[in-house]
């Protein structure tokens, strides 16, 4: 996520880290797992440290657990998303490139 955020001037992202052992991912998650509660609140916190309006915010996630953080940020994408959450989230992707994303981020402006 790091490298993808920096290549597209992303300053602010937060993510579970997923295990990679000789370049393949395992399905496993390493480091602190963030909690649904968690993504909400960080995201609301960086949008009050930087005093921009919920109108100006964005949120990505694949799962039911960034539901609370999706529905916080004015626009919540569902990504390459589960079923149950791409029910309650009307933006999704489907198609697995983060560049999918920037034309309903366009929309914002």
């Amino acid at each position: 996520m790091e490298r993808l955020a920096k290549s597209l001037g992303i300053a602010y992202f937060t993510a579970n880290q997923l295990e990679v052992k000789e370049g393949l991912l395992t399905g496993k998650l390493v480091g602190q797992i963030i909690s649904p509660q968690v993504k909400k609140e960080t995201l609301e916190k960086w949008r009050k440290k930087l005093k921009l309006s919920k109108e100006r915010t964005v949120a990505i996630g694949d799962g039911v657990n960034n539901l609370l953080m999706l529905k916080s940020a004015e626009l919540g994408i569902a990504f390459c998303a589960k079923e149950v959450l791409k029910k309650e989230i009307p933006h999704h992707v489907d198609k697995r490139d983060f560049l999918e994303v920037l034309p309903l981020i366009d929309r914002l402006e």
